[in-house]
C-alpha cells in the first residue's frame, strides 16, 4: 500500500493550498521541495492581493470566493505562528495619473458589481491628502479589502503550519515513476517514498516535467527591486500603477514587477534594474530622489491565454494531476483554485472549463 494518499511537488502557493485542502480531508500527504531543506527559504520580498485586474481594474475571476479563501488562510497561518509581520489590510490606492486610466478606473467604479465595502472613489484633492508625494492626478480608487502580503514570511509560516497539521515536508529533489498502486518518488540520496496520486505544483518548473512539457502556456519573468528612504515612509497603504509599490518595513519600499517573455533564467538584469527605478520615479518622482536600492530578486511566473490556473489529471497518465499557472495573481487564486482541485480529488466533482487542464492540452490533428 502507498505510504501516502499524496504526493504534492513544489512548497509555493499552489503546492501548499493544495496539500492544505487535502489534509482538510485527512489525507496522508507529503510536500516536496528542495527549499525544505533549507533553514529559511528564500521567497518574494511583498505581494499584492488585489482584486481590481489589470489595466482597466476589473474584477477578476469568483474574486470574493478567491479573496474570501486566502484572507481566511492567511489569519489562520498568521495565527498559529504568532506573528503580526505577515501581512498589512491597509488598502491600495489606485491613483488615475492620465485621463486614459480616469476613464478606465472611474467606468469599473460605476459598472463593476463591487461587493458592499470593498471600493471607494477619491477625487483628485482626496487622492492628493490620501498620499501627497504621488504626482498631480485625476483621482482613483482605493480598493479597502487590499492585503500587502510578505510573501517570504507567509511561505515559511504556512509550511511550518502545514507539518504542525501532519502534512509530511520532505526537502529535496524528487523524480517519480509509476508503480502498481499509484507511484514511486526517489530523492537524490536514494530515499523512495510511495504515494496513490502526484500532483505536480513546481510554478514554471512545472513545464519542465516530461509528462507537461506541451502544454499551451506561457513563462513570463518578472523581477521586484526593494528600495530604502533616508527617512521613515509616512503611509500604509499600497499603490498600483505602473507597477506596484509595497511598503515593507520603516524606510522600505518594494517596487514590481517588470515582465520578459524571452528571458526565462532567475538572474536579476540591469534592464530591470533600470525599468523599476524608472517606475519609482513614475509614481514617486521627488521622493525617489531620496531612496536607494538594495535589493533585486526575479522570478518565472506561467499564464494561460485567459489569464487563469491549470489543473487536472494528464489524458495519458492517471492518478498524476497538476496545478500551475496562478501568473501574477498567485495570492488571490491559490486557496480557491487548491480546494476546488482537493474536491474533485476526493468527491470527484466537476473541475471548471475554464481552470481545466484539457484546454491547454494540444490536440491531435
Amino acid at each position: 500500500m502507498p505510504q501516502f494518499d499524496f504526493a504534492v511537488i513544489g512548497a509555493g502557493p499552489a503546492g501548499l493550498a493544495t496539500a492544505h485542502a487535502l489534509n482538510r480531508y485527512n489525507q496522508q500527504v507529503v510536500l516536496i521541495d528542495p527549499l525544505l531543506g533549507l533553514e529559511n527559504p528564500p521567497g518574494a520580498a511583498a505581494g499584492l492581493v488585489n482584486v481590481a485586474i489589470g489595466k482597466r481594474a476589473l474584477l477578476g475571476w469568483q474574486s470574493e470566493a478567491c479573496y474570501e479563501a486566502f484572507f481566511q488562510n492567511l489569519n489562520a497561518v498568521a495565527d498559529a505562528s504568532d506573528r503580526n509581520d505577515l501581512f498589512l489590510k491597509s488598502g491600495i490606492l489606485r491613483p488615475a495619473l492620465t485621463e486614459e486610466l480616469y476613464e478606465l478606473f472611474s467606468k469599473s467604479y460605476n459598472e463593476q458589481p463591487w461587493p458592499e465595502d470593498w471600493v471607494m472613489w477619491m477625487n483628485a484633492d482626496q487622492v492628493s491628502l490620501f498620499n501627497p508625494h504621488l504626482p498631480e492626478s485625476y483621482g482613483g480608487l482605493f480598493l479597502k479589502n487590499g492585503l500587502s502580503v510578505y510573501v517570504d514570511r507567509y511561505l515559511n509560516s504556512y509550511r511550518q503550519f502545514l507539518k504542525s497539521k501532519g502534512v509530511e515536508l520532505w526537502g529535496d529533489q524528487v523524480t517519480y515513476q509509476p508503480i502498481n498502486e499509484g507511484f514511486e518518488l526517489t530523492g537524490s540520496d536514494g530515499k523512495t517514498v510511495t504515494a496513490g496520486n502526484v500532483i505536480v505544483a513546481s510554478g514554471a518548473a512545472s513545464l519542465d516535467f516530461s509528462e507537461w512539457q506541451t502544454l499551451k502556456a506561457n513563462r513570463v519573468k518578472g523581477e521586484i527591486a526593494v528600495f530604502e528612504a533616508d527617512q521613515p515612509l509616512d503611509w500604509d497603504h499600497a499603490i498600483s500603477v505602473h507597477g506596484y509599490m509595497i511598503r515593507r518595513g520603516e524606510r522600505e519600499l518594494v517596487v514590481g514587477s517588470t515582465y520578459n517573455h524571452h528571458d526565462f533564467s532567475n538572474d536579476v538584469t540591469e534592464d530591470g534594474k533600470e525599468r523599476l527605478n524608472q517606475k519609482l520615479q513614475k509614481v514617486f518622482p521627488v521622493l525617489s530622489s531620496f531612496m536607494k536600492q538594495t535589493d533585486q530578486m526575479a522570478g518565472i511566473r506561467v499564464t494561460t491565454h485567459n489569464r487563469l490556473p491549470i489543473i487536472g489529471e494528464h489524458p495519458d497518465h492517471p492518478n498524476l494531476y497538476i496545478f500551475t499557472a496562478l501568473g501574477s495573481k498567485g495570492l488571490l487564486f491559490s486557496e480557491h483554485v487548491g480546494s476546488i482541485l482537493a474536491e474533485h480529488l476526493i468527491h470527484k466533482t466537476d473541475i471548471p472549463d475554464e481552470l481545466h487542464v484539457d484546454r491547454v492540452i494540444p490536440q491531435a490533428n
